[in-house]
């Protein structure tokens, strides 16, 4: 979410949209109960904070480094995930290993 906002300022959908999902997200009573217990507030948090509070809150694993993925794959998944259907369709066409490294190298 937030290499999209980063990369995607040019384009005021992705914003739109992802306040929009951060809106649905506080709306619905467990969720907001949780992103309070974090500490988060509605107006404070973009939808990459709410996401990465949700995901804590269930325990999953938020980073590469909590899955034992050693930065040293980091070139290779880039390469990688450009074979996956769904890279182009990313709100910022994910085209290049460099940009998919840049997102991974924020999760390591």
């Amino acid at each position: 979410m937030k290499y999209n906002i980063k990369h995607g300022s040019s384009n005021p959908e992705i914003a739109r949209r992802q306040h929009m999902v951060t809106d649905i997200l506080w709306s619905e009573p467990e969720v907001s109960s949780a992103l309070k217990a974090a500490g988060m507030s509605e107006d404070s948090n973009d939808l990459g904070d709410v996401l990465n509070a949700i995901i804590r809150a269930l325990g999953l694993p938020r980073t590469l480094g909590e899955l034992d993925v050693s930065s040293e794959l980091i070139p290779a998944l880039s390469n990688r995930a450009l074979d996956d259907f769904w890279a182009p369709t990313n709100p910022v066409p994910l085209l290049k290993a460099s940009q998919v490294q840049e997102i991974l190298e924020v999760v390591v």
